[in-house]
């Protein structure tokens, strides 16, 4: 029987640990409660620089080798895989060491970094080290947003004409995941246009990663938009595709797949609306904990030598259109092209 794959876990926060408190979340959703699940993985180290969240996580979960500084555990501990859970602002620099210590995968929190230029230089470096390197967009396992991709592959709303998005929260935290899902349904966008909320009308922990709205093309023609804000009490993640033979959508952050296509026995008399919509029966989506199924994607990019569903190139993807917004709203809402030309453009977040 082959050894478990060794798990170094760097950041010992929220994601890594502290949501499977999060009475609202499907469980497993951290780090920590994925790789436990995994019959192929263990567990061996931590480290964090916050030693309340050190001392907890070990406690918890029974991890004895733990550090402060996560440099020590890369040398001391001989790792397959590593996940970065740390703060964004560290990505570049955790990834680039962790890449250069031998381990066979990295599995790195959204958003993959601050600027373009770091997140290419994040992929170079796994790439040069032949380190498979995954970006946590985790709606990409989920089941029911697989399900739309497959309803518009099949054609059950014929060719897709516009694909709108509506979050809470900002545009690196909460817009990276949907614009790397829009990416996974439509493909990669041509211009975006964009105006993001003002420091003034924003919470103090939310001045550096304000949302905004914007609206964008695909190079494939079909028209985009995203309507975001940081200002609610309440958490929204939705998306709402129209075709030229039906629309699906996507509600209550994946809970809710409806699907509705031309009632076509019935005949409404009017010179561009000749039917109406009628809600459709959709096959039963076995239902799959997202977090098990990206651990599953890290192991399996390493035993068959392929990529994961969500590579450095997609999670720099999904922070280049966010970092387009900011920089839409820099020109007074101008249209940007992509690719985005200003690599430096840097946006701090938690």
């Amino acid at each position: 029987m082959l050894d478990k794959y060794r798990v170094g876990i760097i950041g010992c926060g929220r994601i890594a640990s502290l949501f499977e408190e999060d009475q609202w979340r499907d469980h497993p959703c951290t780090h920590v409660g994925a790789y436990s699940s995994n019959e192929k993985t263990k567990i061996v180290a931590a480290a964090d620089i916050n030693t309340g969240n050190l001392r907890t996580f070990s406690q918890k979960w029974g991890i004895k080798s733990v550090y402060s500084d996560y440099k020590e555990m890369l040398e001391r501990e001989e790792l397959d895989i590593v996940s970065v859970a740390a703060n964004t602002v560290m990505h570049h620099e955790i990834v680039t060491i962790a890449a250069k210590s031998g381990v066979k995968a990295i599995f790195c929190e959204k958003p993959i970094a601050t600027s373009l230029r770091e997140a290419d230089e994040i992929i170079k470096i796994c790439e040069k080290k032949c380190v498979k390197l995954t970006i946590n967009h985790t709606r990409r396992w989920d089941p029911y947003y697989q399900k739309i991709k497959e309803l518009i592959n099949d054609g059950k709303i014929g060719e897709m004409t516009s694909i709108s998005g509506y979050f809470t929260s900002g545009l690196l935290i909460m817009g990276t995941h949907m614009f790397d899902m829009l990416r996974f349904l439509a493909g990669d966008v041509d211009w975006i246009a964009a105006a993001i909320e003002t420091k003034k009308d924003t919470k103090d922990n939310q001045k550096n990663d304000p949302s905004g709205s914007s609206y964008f093309q695909f190079k494939n023609g079909v028209i985009g938009s995203v309507i975001g804000s940081s200002k609610k009490q309440y958490f929204i993640f939705e998306i709402d595709i129209q075709g030229t033979m039906g629309r699906v959508k996507i509600w209550d952050d994946g809970n809710n797949l409806e699907l509705w296509t031309p009632d076509m026995k019935k005949t409404h008399i009017d010179y561009n609306t000749p039917n109406k919509l009628i809600s459709q029966m959709i096959t039963t989506v076995k239902k799959k904990n997202y977090m098990i199924s990206a651990i599953e994607d890290v192991i399996e990019s390493i035993e068959r030598n392929e990529e994961s569903l969500c590579t450095g190139y997609d999670g720099m993807a999904a922070l280049e259109l966010s970092l387009a917004c900011h920089k839409s709203a820099q020109c007074g809402g101008s249209k940007i092209s992509l690719p985005l030309q200003d690599k430096e453009l840097r946006v701090i977040t938690r």
